[in-house]
């Protein structure tokens, strides 16, 4: 169900076309194109999945702005797992804000947040004392984020909803 086609195919026209999307999928990136110049269709197959949580990358080719929305039930709680090196991650809550308060992260020594601004990546280091490089990482509403860590081990950290209100 959470298939590039199921999510958008019947959704999309020409205003989309063509647009990738891609993901980083363990070490390799995936992707998929969308293209509607002989009907609507994925090139890939839009079997390419976008789990709650994941982070992607959406290239506009068409040079048309056009928003893509998500209607769901929001789990009650986002359990992220993380590996030493890099991670792409979401917050699945529909709220804008610091990243430690949206996804309940707790940040490492020398961890760092890159956040794609949308010509390049700002990078937030975290050197301790809830102290920033470039700030806190806000994050906007559905904003994917790259996590580096210098942390040698697998860890996993839970974030709970329970005061939060979806943004309008």
């Amino acid at each position: 169900m959470n298939t590039l086609a199921a999510l958008f195919l019947d959704s999309w026209g020409h205003t989309q076309s063509p647009t990738q999307v891609f993901k980083v999928n363990g070490t390799n990136v995936e992707g998929d194109s969308y293209n509607d110049i002989t009907g609507p269709t994925w090139l890939g197959g839009g079997e390419m999945t976008l789990l709650p949580g994941s982070s992607v990358l959406v290239s506009n080719g068409s040079g048309n702005s056009f928003t893509a929305s998500f209607v769901g039930v929001l789990r009650q709680e986002q359990v992220f797992q993380i590996q030493p090196g890099t991670s792409y991650l979401s917050a699945t809550l529909p709220v804008a804000g610091p990243i430690t308060n949206i996804t309940g992260y707790v940040p490492r020594n020398w961890d760092t947040i890159q956040l794609w601004n949308v010509t390049n990546y700002v990078s937030h280091t975290y050197y301790g004392s809830n102290t920033w490089s470039n700030g806190v990482p806000e994050l906007a509403v559905g904003q994917g984020f790259v996590l580096i860590t210098t942390n040698t081990n697998n860890y996993t950290w839970t974030n709970t909803w329970q005061n939060f209100q979806p943004c309008p």
